[in-house]
């Protein structure tokens, strides 16, 4: 992704300093621009992709293994959501992987769905036909 993608994308602008900074975590999140773009207008970098952007790079981490990392990170939140019932834990797995992905990981693991889990499949369902 350019600069000038991601700023008619967020309608942000950024020096080519803090850009330097957007693309690096863009590349080791392994969402695609619009989602990228999408979460980072809602919630900036956010302190988990940070310091997993943090670790991937101090690392020399792939992309490959960052995006597994990231995998793990969320699946852990998924667990941890549920057994406080904590939906800011929900919510922030969604912001790093996706509700399509989240929905996914909660059916996997056995897990009651939560309201927006329910509205995903409801509007996929409704796309289907």
């Amino acid at each position: 992704m350019t600069k000038q993608e991601f700023e008619r994308r967020t309608r942000m602008e950024v020096s080519e300093r803090e850009f330097d900074y957007i693309h690096s975590l863009y590349m080791h999140t392994g969402m695609d621009k619009d989602e990228f773009c999408e979460h980072y207008i809602t919630s900036g970098d956010g302190k988990i992709l940070r310091e997993v952007h943090a670790r991937a790079v101090s690392e020399g981490m792939m992309h490959r293994e960052a995006k597994n990392m990231l995998d793990y990170v969320a699946t852990f939140l998924i667990g941890k959501a549920h057994a406080y019932d904590d939906t800011d834990l929900y919510n922030e797995a969604v912001r790093i992987i996706g509700q399509g992905e989240v929905t996914r990981k909660t059916l996997e693991e056995g897990l009651p769905l939560w309201e927006e889990d329910t509205k995903f499949l409801k509007e996929l369902l409704t796309q289907k036909r």
